[in-house]
């Protein structure tokens, strides 16, 4: 009786975070498929602190985005927000092509949204697995149900600085696990300060500047030089190009 229990205890946070059941949904955009995520003029402010500032990001299924930008440019509070810890102060979130209220992290999950955040603090006395499902255990006959957490599979995955202190051989490890997901066709958003990390994985890539999202772009349309110029003046560095957003 316990499995049902927890399946319909997940399908209701679903679909509290979806909304009511005949809500629009947008249809795919010609010749692509809808992105998994999707951000439309967020906002999420502290006071008189206006930490996020009208972003607009579209995460592509099975897509590996990283997410760079300067301490204190917005990249904690922007994950933070699409997890469910914090609400947003405007705009939408759409998971899906449909818009979502996400009200908690247990919210999030049902979505199928799982972020590991940068935290060395973990509890010495549990193994992985169980470290990494603190506070939303999957329980059987009020026991860990270890074998379905270890399965479980998620369609985004929030990785914050997964490579901080980590040394080149664990690195390389966690860099192969990333590739290895998206292969396997979950999204993947990576916060990360590395920049050779940020090259070796990642698809496309978004940088914030004191809470504006200043260029999005394949990662192929930067190199470091451009991307650290993006993360410290919010343009880019390249001779006659005065945007400050948006490259394609």
């Amino acid at each position: 009786m316990t499995e049902p229990a927890q399946g319909e205890a997940r399908s209701a946070a679903a679909d509290r975070a979806l909304g009511a059941p005949g809500e629009d949904r947008p249809e795919d955009p010609p010749g692509g498929q809808t992105p998994i995520l999707e951000l439309r003029q967020l906002d999420k402010n502290f006071g008189p602190v206006q930490a996020l500032v009208g972003i607009n990001l579209s995460l592509p299924r099975g897509k590996v985005t990283a997410l760079v930008g300067d301490n204190g440019a917005g990249k904690s509070v922007m994950i933070k927000t699409i997890s469910g810890v914090w609400a947003p102060d405007g705009g939408e979130i759409l998971w899906e092509g449909r818009q979502v209220h996400i009200r908690s992290p247990k919210e999030a999950a049902a979505l199928g949204i799982t972020t590991m955040y940068q935290d060395l603090a973990l509890c010495d006395n549990l193994d992985i697995v169980q470290n990494m499902f603190l506070g939303h255990e999957e329980l059987q006959l009020g026991s860990l149900n270890e074998i379905k957490m270890e399965l479980a599979q998620s369609a985004l995955v929030i990785m914050d600085e997964p490579t901080a202190a980590l040394g080149v051989a664990a690195t390389a490890m966690v860099l192969s696990l990333i590739k290895r997901l998206s292969s396997q066709g979950v999204t993947v958003l990576m916060v990360s300060h590395n920049l050779n990390d940020v090259f070796a994985v990642a698809d496309h890539m978004a940088i914030l500047r004191l809470g504006h999202l200043v260029a999005t772009g394949p990662a192929s349309n930067f190199d470091a030089q451009s991307a650290v110029h993006f993360m410290t003046t919010g343009r880019s560095g390249r001779a006659g190009d005065g945007a400050t957003a948006g490259l394609s």
